[in-house]
């Protein structure tokens, strides 16, 4: 079995809504049950790094027990010289540097539908798809950089960068270069970039990449491009939740959501169909 992990830092939520009170979608909570719900029914168990604000957020909806383990240390001790509005997932950075390989990082707004132990067996790392360098990932003399921070001059800025949306690390040496290289890069790095993308990227799923050429490990991934029309094991719905406001859009797909969760967890849809939250779904899916 593959243990993973999920990651919700509210950092960057605080920073960009200060004195707000925490809230997601009804489509990321939904989502984030079935994420890990399904994980557990086919691949093993699932931790949650996260802080006191999303774990009192889910605790007041009744589904902290969809995570296995829970650590509420880590994401609270992130280095303050760090600047959540421009790295809104370090959280996701300093979770897996904290947790030992082998282990599985998984976004918690993706879904496995089925078994993939066989995908990563005796390897070192397997990301979920290969990127092109298209705009956000710009030359390296575009990059803002914290004070005296050199690059490696051993990296390769060719090499394509890697989705970490699904991420395996099989190697504890390498998952602990990638992180602290990463870590290295973002913290006291202030300056804001324009398009306010290009920084965080580049932390996550360009250095991997190339942290990956410059140690000679072999990168897999599970899917051969993003829009592979044969693809049944993943669900990835960042791209969908652009359509958020869509109202018609995000009930139909929080609607299909909650069905198929009725499908592979009975018992777990019967408990959200009491909560009011998701009552104006139930009675459309009648």
């Amino acid at each position: 079995m593959v243990k993973a992990i999920h990651i919700n830092c509210t950092a960057p939520f605080k920073s960009r809504c200060p004195g707000c009170e925490y809230h997601i979608t009804d489509l990321d909570l939904l989502v984030t049950i079935l994420s890990a719900l399904m994980w557990r029914k086919h691949n093993g168990k699932v931790k949650l790094y996260t802080d006191h604000m999303a774990y009192d957020y889910y605790a007041n909806y009744g589904v902290l027990d969809i995570w296995n383990e829970i650590d509420l240390d880590t994401i609270e001790t992130m280095p303050s010289d760090l600047p959540n509005d421009i790295f809104w997932a370090a959280g996701k950075l300093f979770a897996l540097q904290h947790e030992s390989a082998p282990v599985m990082m998984m976004d918690t707004d993706l879904i496995v539908w089925n078994p993939i132990e066989h995908l990563v067996k005796g390897k070192p790392f397997v990301g979920f798809h290969r990127e092109d360098l298209i705009e956000c990932y710009p030359e390296k003399q575009f990059l803002k950089l914290p004070p005296y921070y050199v690059f490696n001059p051993k990296w390769d800025w060719t090499v394509r960068p890697v989705n970490t949306a699904l991420a395996w690390f099989g190697d504890e040496e390498f998952k602990n270069y990638y992180t602290s290289c990463a870590i290295h890069f973002m913290r006291g790095n202030v300056e804001h970039p324009v398009e306010m993308v290009s920084q965080m990227v580049t932390a996550e799923q360009r250095i991997v990449a190339m942290c990956a050429k410059e140690q000679n490990v072999p990168i897999d991934t599970f899917l051969d491009c993003p829009y592979c029309v044969d693809n049944a094991d993943y669900t990835h719905l960042w791209g969908i939740k652009m359509m958020a406001g869509h109202i018609k859009f995000n009930s139909l797909l929080c609607m299909s959501l909650l069905s198929r969760l009725k499908d592979e967890h009975p018992e777990y849809y019967q408990r959200l169909s009491l909560m009011e939250r998701f009552q104006g779904y139930i009675e459309m899916m009648k």
